[in-house]
């Protein structure tokens, strides 16, 4: 068996770029996420999280950025 040692520096691991997004309306969709958050990089997933029962929005989702670094761009949390 051949050890190849760890991956490169330059891969990152596939959820680098994801991003907790809380204090949803419960109406917010998908692509209410995916039109405000894809004007800081491109998605890769936007997800916003739902009752089983009602299907209305839990308040919370998350954004993936294809490029890591686009989580920089975002804007800073409100208080």
């Amino acid at each position: 068996m051949v050890d190849d040692g760890p991956p490169p520096a330059h891969h990152s691991h596939p959820s680098a770029g994801k991003v907790f997004i809380g204090g949803l309306a419960s109406e917010t969709v998908e692509s209410d996420l995916k039109d405000y958050f894809g004007a800081y990089g491109e998605l890769t997933d936007v997800v916003v999280m739902r009752d089983k029962m009602s299907g209305k929005g839990r308040g919370f989702g998350f954004v993936t950025f294809a490029d890591p670094k686009g989580r920089r761009h975002c804007p800073p949390r409100h208080q």
